[in-house]
Protein backbone atom coordinates (compact mmCIF):
# COMPACT_ATOMS: atom_id res chain seq x y z
CA UNK A 1 0.00 0.00 0.00
CA UNK A 2 1.35 3.60 -0.70
CA UNK A 3 0.13 6.43 1.72
CA UNK A 4 -1.58 9.99 0.64
CA UNK A 5 -1.46 8.75 -2.51
CA UNK A 6 -5.64 8.87 -2.07
CA UNK A 7 -4.78 13.19 -1.54
CA UNK A 8 -3.86 13.22 -4.91
CA UNK A 9 -5.41 14.32 -7.99
CA UNK A 10 -3.66 14.78 -11.23
CA UNK A 11 -5.05 18.31 -13.09
CA UNK A 12 -7.59 16.50 -14.77
CA UNK A 13 -9.10 15.46 -11.10
CA UNK A 14 -8.46 11.72 -12.11
CA UNK A 15 -6.84 9.69 -9.00
CA UNK A 16 -3.46 9.39 -9.15
CA UNK A 17 -2.39 5.93 -9.55
CA UNK A 18 1.48 4.30 -8.31
CA UNK A 19 2.03 3.92 -12.11
CA UNK A 20 1.68 7.75 -12.99
CA UNK A 21 4.26 8.68 -9.91
CA UNK A 22 7.25 10.11 -11.09
CA UNK A 23 9.44 13.08 -11.04
CA UNK A 24 8.19 16.25 -12.41
CA UNK A 25 4.57 15.26 -11.81
CA UNK A 26 1.87 18.01 -11.30
CA UNK A 27 -0.92 16.98 -8.97
CA UNK A 28 -3.44 18.75 -6.73
CA UNK A 29 -2.78 17.12 -2.98
CA UNK A 30 -5.26 17.43 -0.58
CA UNK A 31 -3.66 19.22 2.65
CA UNK A 32 -5.94 20.34 6.12
CA UNK A 33 -9.10 21.66 4.66
CA UNK A 34 -7.29 23.10 1.39
CA UNK A 35 -5.87 21.89 -1.81
CA UNK A 36 -2.42 22.75 -3.25
CA UNK A 37 -0.63 22.08 -6.51
CA UNK A 38 2.35 20.15 -6.17
CA UNK A 39 5.10 18.40 -8.02
CA UNK A 40 6.67 15.45 -7.76
CA UNK A 41 10.50 15.92 -6.82
CA UNK A 42 11.63 12.52 -5.76
CA UNK A 43 10.72 9.28 -6.62
CA UNK A 44 12.31 6.23 -5.75
CA UNK A 45 11.08 2.37 -4.15
CA UNK A 46 10.91 3.40 -0.86
CA UNK A 47 9.14 6.65 -1.52
CA UNK A 48 7.75 9.49 -3.42
CA UNK A 49 8.21 13.05 -2.23
CA UNK A 50 5.86 15.94 -3.45
CA UNK A 51 6.17 19.47 -2.96
CA UNK A 52 4.15 22.61 -3.20
CA UNK A 53 5.20 24.76 -6.26
CA UNK A 54 2.89 27.97 -4.80
CA UNK A 55 6.21 29.86 -2.46
CA UNK A 56 3.31 31.30 -0.60
CA UNK A 57 1.94 27.73 0.54
CA UNK A 58 4.87 25.84 1.39
CA UNK A 59 4.76 21.92 2.21
CA UNK A 60 5.46 18.84 1.49
CA UNK A 61 4.21 14.87 1.16
CA UNK A 62 5.96 11.71 1.46
CA UNK A 63 4.02 8.67 -0.24
CA UNK A 64 5.96 5.84 1.51
CA UNK A 65 5.64 2.60 -0.25
CA UNK A 66 4.82 -0.77 0.04
CA UNK A 67 3.39 -0.23 4.01
CA UNK A 68 1.48 -2.70 5.67
CA UNK A 69 -2.14 -2.35 5.79
CA UNK A 70 -4.42 -1.98 8.86
CA UNK A 71 -5.10 -4.70 10.62
CA UNK A 72 -8.54 -5.54 12.83
CA UNK A 73 -5.98 -4.97 15.86
CA UNK A 74 -5.20 -1.36 14.43
CA UNK A 75 -8.72 -0.57 13.15
CA UNK A 76 -10.12 -1.13 16.85
CA UNK A 77 -7.25 1.12 18.23
CA UNK A 78 -8.38 3.81 15.33
CA UNK A 79 -11.80 3.37 16.93
CA UNK A 80 -10.97 4.50 20.28
CA UNK A 81 -8.37 6.99 19.20
CA UNK A 82 -11.37 9.20 17.40
CA UNK A 83 -13.40 9.04 20.04
CA UNK A 84 -10.54 10.89 21.53
CA UNK A 85 -12.04 13.86 19.42
CA UNK A 86 -15.04 14.10 20.67
CA UNK A 87 -16.67 16.82 22.25
CA UNK A 88 -16.17 16.03 26.09
CA UNK A 89 -12.09 15.67 26.13
CA UNK A 90 -8.99 15.90 24.40
CA UNK A 91 -7.47 13.64 22.41
CA UNK A 92 -4.33 12.49 23.91
CA UNK A 93 -0.82 11.78 21.60
CA UNK A 94 -1.15 8.62 21.44
CA UNK A 95 -4.38 8.56 20.13
CA UNK A 96 -3.24 11.53 17.78
CA UNK A 97 -0.49 9.26 16.38
CA UNK A 98 -2.81 6.62 15.76
CA UNK A 99 -5.41 8.93 13.56
CA UNK A 100 -2.30 10.40 11.82
CA UNK A 101 -1.33 6.89 10.47
CA UNK A 102 -5.17 6.26 9.85
CA UNK A 103 -5.00 9.97 7.60
CA UNK A 104 -2.25 8.76 5.54
CA UNK A 105 -3.84 5.50 4.97
CA UNK A 106 -7.39 7.09 3.86
CA UNK A 107 -9.07 5.63 6.27
CA UNK A 108 -9.73 8.51 8.85
CA UNK A 109 -9.58 12.56 8.17
CA UNK A 110 -7.63 14.49 10.54
CA UNK A 111 -8.65 17.85 9.83
CA UNK A 112 -7.46 19.76 12.98
CA UNK A 113 -6.32 19.60 16.49
CA UNK A 114 -9.96 19.14 17.60
CA UNK A 115 -11.49 17.21 14.62
CA UNK A 116 -11.24 13.84 12.95
CA UNK A 117 -13.64 11.14 11.74
CA UNK A 118 -14.09 8.23 9.64
CA UNK A 119 -13.84 7.90 5.95
CA UNK A 120 -16.02 6.18 3.65
CA UNK A 121 -12.91 3.75 2.95
CA UNK A 122 -11.70 3.18 6.71
CA UNK A 123 -15.88 2.22 7.76
CA UNK A 124 -15.46 -0.18 5.05
CA UNK A 125 -12.52 -1.75 5.80
CA UNK A 126 -13.01 -2.36 9.13
CA UNK A 127 -16.63 -3.80 8.34
CA UNK A 128 -14.67 -6.10 5.87
CA UNK A 129 -12.13 -7.07 8.85
CA UNK A 130 -14.84 -7.42 11.13
CA UNK A 131 -16.97 -9.76 8.96
CA UNK A 132 -13.47 -11.97 7.72
CA UNK A 133 -12.93 -12.03 11.46
CA UNK A 134 -16.40 -13.20 12.54
CA UNK A 135 -16.86 -15.79 9.59
CA UNK A 136 -13.62 -17.76 11.07
CA UNK A 137 -14.04 -21.07 11.93
CA UNK A 138 -13.41 -21.45 15.87
CA UNK A 139 -11.09 -24.69 16.58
Amino acid sequence: MITNLHKATKLDNTPVTEEDLKVGLEVYMKNGSGVIRCKCILDHEEHAIFESINPDWPMKTIMRKNVDDFTLGDFDELKDALEGFSCQRLATDEQRAVVAKADEMGYANYMSYTQAGWTEKGIEKYRELEDENTCQPVM
